[in-house]
């Protein structure tokens, strides 16, 4: 026979058993809304990183891409002098 002493305590512990329970799914629903939103937060820094990554290569081949022209345009000028410098002595 149980005794209604031991029955209330074992009611009791099963109530605590429940609130441990319900607090353990709390935390981890919470634990889990907290890991969705830094998933969310790594995959934008990560497109970002990737967004600015190709940014940065397109400003690389655009200075070149200047730097290049900027050369050509320096030799066409010496090119220009030259040819100047050349009918100037001519007309001499």
């Amino acid at each position: 026979d149980v005794s209604v002493e031991k029955f209330r305590e074992i009611l009791a512990e099963l109530d605590r058993e429940k609130e441990a329970r319900h607090a353990a799914e709390k935390a981890k629903s919470e634990l889990q809304t907290s890991f969705n939103r830094l998933k969310v937060l790594a995959q934008e820094a990560i497109r970002k990183r990737d967004e600015f990554g190709r940014l940065r290569d397109d400003a690389v081949r655009e200075k070149e891409e200047m730097a290049k022209q900027v050369e050509e345009a320096a030799k066409e000028r010496q090119s220009l002098r030259s040819e100047i410098e050349k009918s100037s002595h001519m007309m001499v």
